[in-house]
């Protein structure tokens, strides 16, 4: 599991090269839980690996941290699509930081 110092590298990474990478998606999440959540989850569960999902941050704000609204109901709609018809198991881990 990411620690909270891994956390905040990667942010600070992701802020830094103004991108995400082929491991790394970033979804806004300050208006409630992101519509286009099921490709990349389907995306990570094909990919050896993983992924890591990047939630509060806003990439066309140049990934500045907006925060989530609700960290809990997104937390379980996350969960809820990451089992869902998929047939390479998913096994979502959450960690969350303040913001600054």
């Amino acid at each position: 599991m990411m620690s909270l110092k891994e956390l905040r590298q990667l942010i600070n990474e992701v802020q830094k090269r103004q991108t995400e990478s082929d491991h790394v998606e970033v979804k806004a999440a300050s208006g409630g839980t992101p519509k286009r959540l099921y490709e990349p989850l389907s995306a990570f569960a094909n990919r050896t690996g993983g992924g890591v999902l990047l939630c509060g941050l806003d990439e066309s704000r140049d990934f500045s941290v907006v925060g989530v609204r609700d960290a809990h109901r997104l937390q379980e709609e996350i969960t809820h699509l990451a089992f869902a018809d998929k047939e390479a198991a998913l096994m979502p881990q959450f960690l969350a930081g303040e913001k600054s």
